[in-house]
């Protein structure tokens, strides 16, 4: 497990919005019917990301502030709502609602999303061509950015 070597404040970023569409992969549902944000790419290519993870210090009133509130430490982090998700899942937490923060939180620094993106690019050719030559185009994403 990495060391801790920043606080959460050092991380947290309130002036640029990341594209959380740099990060996101899309998915068909079984029955064809939607095409959804696709997490499991994460679950499955975790240990590739690992190395990306850094642990950081949380003071008692920052704990306070972000329990229950994943989507509000995203922001506050990512400019984005949108990546709780990410933030439960490297704390191993089910839901918001088991969400709270101990002395430390685990995630991944927005400078190193992007290495992130390529990582999963690089694991998962078969499924990321779906992604970009199908999904997106049906959802109405522009795949150029």
């Amino acid at each position: 497990m990495p060391a801790v070597m920043k606080t959460l404040d050092d991380i947290i970023n309130r002036d640029d919005r990341f594209d959380v569409n740099k990060i996101t992969f899309f998915t068909q549902t079984d029955d064809r019917t939607l095409i959804i944000p696709d997490k499991n790419l994460f679950e499955i290519y975790m240990r590739y990301i690992r190395g990306y993870v850094g642990i950081f210090r949380v003071s008692e009133a920052e704990q306070r502030y972000y329990r229950f509130r994943p989507q509000l430490l995203s922001l506050d982090v990512y400019g984005t709502p949108a990546l709780d998700w990410l933030i439960l899942m490297l704390n191993d937490r089910e839901c918001p609602s088991k969400f709270y923060l101990k002395n430390t939180v685990k995630l991944i620094p927005v400078e190193a999303l992007d290495n992130v993106y390529d990582t999963i690019v690089t694991k998962s050719s078969d499924k990321l061509k779906a992604n970009w030559n199908v999904y997106l185009r049906q959802v109405g994403l522009d795949a150029e950015g």
